[in-house]
């Protein structure tokens, strides 16, 4: 049907996001071992395609634990919108 390979792709990058795979997280390795060994920054930062990759336009967060009584997310950069969002039961549901 419409819209199941969006579903399983955005489950397949939140996946690989969780193990380790997001190139993001392997450039925040680079950048971190750089500076923790007194090497000078890696090129790659300073150029225009990491600046455009980097950009963050929209960061979601979900806080779906039933332990969980509040929490807060907003945008992580200028030009950002931040969702927060629950999925299942909320705090304080109970069965009808």
């Amino acid at each position: 049907g419409g819209g199941c390979w969006q579903v399983r792709n955005h489950g397949r990058l939140t996946k690989e996001a969780l193990m380790g795979g997001g190139w993001d997280r392997h450039m925040f390795a680079l950048r971190a071992e750089a500076r923790a060994q007194g090497l000078p920054e890696p090129p790659i930062f300073a150029g225009p395609a990491y600046a455009t990759l980097s950009e963050v336009i929209l960061s979601t967060s979900t806080l779906s634990s039933p332990n969980i009584d509040g929490g807060g997310f907003g945008p992580v950069g200028p030009r950002c919108y931040g969702i927060g969002y629950t999925t299942g039961r909320l705090r304080g549901e109970r069965d009808a």
